[in-house]
């Protein structure tokens, strides 16, 4: 299972949610690939909100704060 998060950029590190269109993850990877393209495509802050696909759970459903990658 793949899911996109949303990743705010902040001055004092980062914040990551996951996006409500894509609370049910993905089946494949071509699938995520193709709903962050959508994402980055839609997104009217592109300097300061970028998209990430990662595999298998996220943490919690609700915002995740400070992972640093």
């Amino acid at each position: 299972m793949f899911f996109v998060l949303k990743k705010y950029k902040y001055i004092r590190g980062f914040q990551y949610e996951i996006p409500k269109q894509s609370d049910n993850g993905y089946e494949t990877l071509n699938a995520a690939i193709k709903a962050k393209d959508a994402f980055d495509l839609l997104e009217t802050r592109s300097d300061l909100v970028t998209y990430v696909i990662i595999n298998g759970e996220p943490i919690t459903s609700a915002i995740v704060e400070d992972i640093q990658i």
